[in-house]
This record gives structure tokens, sequence and C-alpha cells, in this order.
């Protein structure tokens, strides 16, 4: 083929854009501490989108990836006649280095450029998230705070469904308090961040309808921490004289532009804010024993670290990495030196499974690391019913992207237009933060009438399934622990996120990226014979305490282990 489009990859450059996205992470780790060391290194450059290494939150990544994969084409001498780009900033680099070869090549730009809507978003949610935390703050609700001893911080997010029956029920951490007594239960504090749409009378019904103990943020946090995050964030300044080159390409303006756009950020925004949360418990002499982080090494949690070393040097902090994603795509978990150095990183990682422990050393190989249970995950300990009646049943899990998700819904739905399969159930089970209505009205008529969308216990219903679609999600790996394979959707539009680590037996799971493999993958699976599905799953059984460590296991226990010391 002597002509790239970036817009509609083949099958063979899209996985090729797959096996760049790992090549460059190193270089791209290196660019991110060249941008950050070229300008101030300070809490709110620490916190930029820019720096995140985040695909979610800045698009550099992925900009570096398409034009890696057009520099190779070009290198390789496959892009004779046109070279079809995304945006300007692409055009213009790949021009620059053409002309810098002698190369004869049109590129062209599609109507597609990088807009500024991800600054008005983020500008709006930061607004939006000031105002719900100023009026939804109550300052009795930490009185007395002060007088108690050793207390335990817990981070956590609160959802729409996270009171059940007057209790307070964490989706992150389930059931992690039943093994403490009742007197070492009083010292631990859920600190929740508010996730989506919540209003202040809710948020107050968590607080006063609970058993548990939760310290809300915005209690302690004054009028002033808003105004002087929302300061630091628009004041935050770009040396524009630092060239920037990557794989030969010169890349200044995209980055520049990069810079712009991630300048107000809800998630920095919320980073600030842990900052100052920890200012203002020392400040009403709050004495703490232990800091829990839900660690994603995104700015928000950068901020609550650094607030913790700030102020509470002293206490020891642990980053508990409760899930199983994709560390090609998601390699903004595994954190780098200069992290380290500039305090945004725990004392310790805590991750869910034995053999996870190295994919997060992957840059610094002396990183404490160590494994805790599985919290989220017990239910795979236990044995669910089988229906005797079902049939032959197809799970769909869809991540908490609607890109993703899309993908995933457009390519299976593309397989069955092509060659229907009877007798199959499809089932569909969205992510609790997808807004399924606008994935669907996204989808039109791509969302097909044999889709039936479920909901309830996860365990209950892939313990009824044959197979199980998606991608980006903890659920695949969860599925292959109970020995019901998967097959993962390569991503046409972008990079793929797949969350299977290579030790898995891929008799287990296989890679489509085409509605025919899809099509051929179902087939293999439900043609396999009953002593092949018996011997999976054996192997399964085996597997699961390597990935998803049971509580009680050795007596290791997130919080018990420091209490107790």
């Amino acid at each position: 083929m002597n002509y790239l489009n970036l817009n509609n990859l083949s099958i063979l450059q899209t996985k090729e854009l797959d096996v760049v996205s790992c090549q460059i992470k190193k270089e791209f780790n290196q660019l991110t501490e060249k941008i950050l060391t070229s300008n101030k290194t300070n809490l709110t450059w620490l916190l930029h989108p820019l720096v995140s290494r985040n695909p979610y939150h800045s698009d550099l990544f992925i900009q570096l990836c398409y034009l890696t994969l057009a520099k190779k084409f070009i290198d390789d001498g496959k892009c004779k006649n046109k070279l079809i780009v995304q945006n300007h900033f692409q055009k213009s680099i790949l021009n620059k280095y053409l002309k810098s070869k002698n190369t004869e090549c049109t590129v062209a730009k599609t109507k597609h450029n990088i807009k500024l809507n991800k600054l008005i978003y983020g500008i709006y949610s930061v607004f939006e998230r000031s105002f719900l935390y100023l009026r939804s703050r109550d300052k009795h609700r930490v009185s007395g705070l002060a007088e108690q001893d050793g207390i335990i911080i817990l981070d956590t997010f609160l959802l729409g469904n996270s009171l059940k029956a007057g209790r307070y029920i964490d989706r992150y951490y389930p059931n992690i308090l039943d093994s403490l007594s009742s007197s070492k239960v009083k010292h631990v504090f859920w600190v929740p961040t508010i996730l989506g749409k919540f209003k202040s009378h809710q948020v107050h019904s968590v607080w006063n309808d609970s058993e548990e103990n939760i310290l809300y943020k915005q209690d302690l946090l004054r009028f002033s921490d808003y105004t002087s995050a929302i300061m630091m964030l628009f004041g935050t300044s770009f040396n524009g004289k630092t060239q920037y080159k990557f794989k030969d390409l010169n890349i200044s303006k995209l980055i520049r532009h990069e810079f712009r756009i991630g300048k107000v950020s809800k998630s920095a925004f919320e980073g600030l804010l842990n900052f100052f949360f920890f200012k203002r418990l020392k400040e009403n002499n709050v004495k703490l024993e232990l800091v829990i982080n839900w660690n994603e090494n995104q700015a928000i949690d950068k901020g609550f670290i650094k607030g913790a070393k700030t102020y509470y040097p002293e206490v020891y902090s642990k980053g508990y990495q409760g899930y199983i994603i994709s560390t090609d795509y998601n390699f903004y978990i595994q954190p780098t030196e200069y992290e380290i150095n500039n305090g945004v990183i725990p004392d310790e990682i805590c991750v869910i499974g034995k053999s996870l422990e190295s994919r997060i050393k992957e840059n610094k190989p002396n990183l404490k690391v160590t494994t805790c249970p599985a919290y989220r995950f017990q239910n795979l300990y236990k044995d669910y019913p089988v229906k005797k009646d079902r049939q032959d049943n197809i799970l769909v899990v869809l991540p908490i992207g609607i890109n993703e998700s899309y993908n995933i819904i457009s390519t299976l739905s593309y397989a069955l237009k092509n060659e229907h399969i009877d007798g199959y159930s499809i089932f569909i089970k969205s992510h609790p933060l997808i807004n399924i209505k606008k994935l669907k009205r996204i989808c039109g008529p791509l969302w097909l009438k044999l889709f039936k969308i479920i909901d309830g216990d996860f365990n209950e219903i892939v313990a009824n399934t044959n197979i199980v679609i998606g991608s980006a999600s903890s659920t695949l790996m969860e599925s292959i622990a109970r020995g019901i394979p998967v097959i993962i959707i390569g991503n046409r539009n972008g990079l793929t996120q797949n969350p299977i680590p290579e030790t898995v037996d891929q008799a287990l799971w296989l890679l489509c990226y085409t509605p025919e493999d899809i099509i051929n993958s179902i087939k293999t699976f439900m043609e396999r014979p009953d002593n092949v599905i018996q011997s999976l799953k054996s192997y399964s059984r085996t597997m699961r305490i390597n990935y998803f460590m049971p509580v009680g296991y050795n007596n290791i226990n997130l919080l018990e282990k420091v209490i107790s010391n």
C-alpha cells in the first residue's frame, strides 16, 4: 500500500499502531520529564494533563503514536503518493519532515481539527464542582475530629448507589472493615470524591444516614482554597523558548496547544483541593496514622499524596490499585523516578495479585510494591448456580469510555449483520458511570434489536455466560478467572486496551480486530468439547490467587497490618 490514511487505518496498520504505542512509551516518559524540567516543576505543573501520561486527559500520546506510524511509513518508502492526516498539527509536522528528507508526498488534512472543547469543559467542570462542594459544606460534621488518635484515611469515591438500607456501601473496598474489631473500625474514615451528578442534599443524606465514618473534604476546605486552586490553574505559565523533538519530528507547536487546552482541568483542580485538604487537616490538629489512596496515578491522586507528604511527612502512605487494566495503554499507572522524586507517589503501591507486581515496577525496579487482598473480587471464590434451562449466552461488558464502548458495539454489530448466530442471547452490561442512553443515541441503527441490556450482580450473570466480549475492563480478567473465555475487541479508531497480562494462557482469550475474527472466535469457543472446557476452568481456579488475592491470605490486610503495628 503506497498511501496512509490516519483516519481509516487498515487492519495491518491498526496492529502496527498498537505495536508503536508499546515501543515509544519509554521515550514518551522522557519527553514528559523534559517538559516538566523545562518549566517550573511546581504542583500545578505536576498535575497538568500534558505531563499526566494519561491518554484520557491529554491527546499528546495518541498524537505521537500516529505521527510515529506515519514517519515509519515514510522512512520505509511506503507513502509514495499521498498521506492523509487528522489535523493541521500533524500536517505541519509531517510536511517539515518530508521536506527534510526530500521526499515527494502530498499531505492532505481532513476537516477534523483539535478543538478547544476540552478547555471549555474543564472550566465548566471546575466551577460546577466548586458550587457543589460549597453548597454541601457542613462544619459541624468535623467537630471533635481533632480529639481522635490515629485516624486512618481511606480514599474512595461516592456514587449514586453508595447508600443502601441506611448504610454506606463502598464499591472500591467492599467488606474491608469486616475483619476489624469495633474499636479499630472507629479509626477508619472514608474520604470520598464525588463522582457523577449529585445535589447537595444527597451528599448530606449519605452522611446523615450512614453508620460509617465519612469525612467530606469540603467540610474542611475554605472558600479561599477554591479561588487559590482556580488562580493557580489559570496562572500556569509555559516556557515557549524550549524546542521539543520526538523521533526527529518537531512537535513544539503541538505541545503548546496541548498545554493551552489542558490548562484548566477537573482532575488537576480536584488534585489541588486534595492538597489543600491535608493542609486544613493539619491546621485543625487532626492526627493521622495511615493514608490510603485509591491509586491510578492521576492528577487527583498526585495532589492527594503530595498533600499527605507535605503536611504529614511522618505518616505512611499506601496506594491501592484494586483493578487490572492494560499497562500498554494505561502506562501512567506505572510510576516514574521523576514522579517519585517529586513526592506524588505513595510510600508503597499495593496491587491485588502477586503476578501484577512486576508490571508496576517497569520504570522503577526497586519501587516498593506489595500484594494486598482483591476486595472487589472476592466473589470469585464463591460458586454461583448455573441455570439448567439457559441458552447459549454472550455477555458484552462496556468500559467507562464512550468511544471504546462505541467501538465494541459497532464492530460486534457489523459481525452479526454479516452472519446471524442462531440460538445465542446477547446481553449488554454497561459501566455504572457510562450514559447508556447517550451511547444508544450515538450508535443509532448499529444498536441491534437482539441486544438486551442487563443489570444486576455481575458474578451471577457471568456464571450463566458462555463468552464475554469487551475491552479495557477488569471484568475481562474476572471472567477468565472463572474459566469463561474472553474476546477483546481491537480498536480500529485508536489504541487497543487489552487488560489481559501476557502470562495468561491464550486458550482463554482472543484479540479480534474484524467482524470476521469475532464470528470465528465465537465459534471456536462455543464448539470446544466439554473436557477442554473443564480443563480450562481448572486452570482458571489455580491462577485466581496470582491475580486476585483472597481476603485473609497470609493474614495480609490493607488496614490491619499498620494498625496492629
